[in-house]
């Protein structure tokens, strides 16, 4: 992991790493008897940091809504409206 840090690898594929790692091992612990306990347990990642959700800006909703009515999609405006 910290190889993986070294080459500024994300938090988030760190995460699956571990995650492909930790079960790898659970089967080798409970299919092959090869492992006496999960060596991934004792590693700690730091939190992903969230990004603040953006607004976007009365003339570029305009835009979105225009560039959706012209369409005529009833997906791209249900998409819109959830939005």
């Amino acid at each position: 992991m910290a190889a993986l840090e070294r080459e500024g690898f994300s938090i988030a594929h760190r995460a699956r790493v571990k995650s492909a790692l930790s079960t790898f091992a659970r089967w080798l612990i409970e299919e092959k008897g090869m492992l006496s306990k999960n060596p991934t347990r004792g590693i700690d990642l730091p939190a992903i940091q969230m990004l603040a959700s953006r607004q976007l800006s009365e003339d570029q909703r305009f835009i979105l809504r225009s560039l959706v009515e012209q369409e005529g999609n009833r997906r791209g405006a249900a998409l819109f409206a959830l939005g």
